[in-house]
């Protein structure tokens, strides 16, 4: 005959056992749970700079040419031509925001790499000249799109990684040395 409290010693392992397994499932699936909505989120706020027109309006802030800030001013400053300012804007914003959430951990880098990395990159490097002269001369903060800057720079950490040579389509605006000289050094 089997011993009483062999049973319920064996059917207490069993339930702890059982119990066990469904607290380790609950954790796996919260993480996982976690991670889709955060990759949910992420191609939600990578949406306005993948659609059409925002590739049109990236193509035209690619084909934006100055000699120097002073003449950047001239040609694009927001009183001068509002339809450049408001393609710069909504890119500058987009990754203004994706950055402050990536910061916040709200943001999948990986997704937002996959999806727009390269355009981050481009973008950034076009125009870093301006941000400095605008940070420079007071119309900006000095703290004026660091998010941006931040997350160009984690960008181009992962392209780097993934493939060493690239220099991105910034090379026939700048030549390859721009690229090392712009991501030498992280921003603060």
């Amino acid at each position: 005959m089997v011993d009483l409290t062999l049973l319920q010693s064996i059917s207490y392992i069993a339930v702890a056992a059982i119990v066990s397994i469904a607290a380790i499932y609950h954790i796996i699936n919260l993480r996982e749970q976690r991670l889709n909505r955060k990759i949910a989120f992420t191609s939600n706020l990578l949406q306005p700079i993948a659609s059409k027109e925002a590739i049109k309006d990236w193509i035209i802030l690619m084909n934006t040419k100055w000699s120097t800030p002073e003449d950047f001013k001239t040609k694009y400053d927001s009183t001068i031509n509002e339809e450049n300012f408001a393609a710069r804007q909504m890119y500058f914003g987009t990754c203004q925001i994706i950055g402050a959430q990536y910061h916040r951990g709200l943001v999948d880098l990986e997704t937002v790499y996959e999806t727009a990395g390269e355009q981050i990159i481009d973008i950034f490097l076009k125009f870093k000249p301006i941000f400095d002269y605008y940070k420079k001369s007071g119309e900006y903060g000095r703290d004026s799109l660091w998010n941006f800057e931040d997350l160009a720079f984690k960008m181009a950490e992962m392209k780097s990684s993934k493939d060493p040579g690239y220099r991105g389509a910034f090379q026939y605006f700048g030549g390859p040395q721009v690229w090392e000289e712009t991501f030498k050094k992280k921003p603060q």
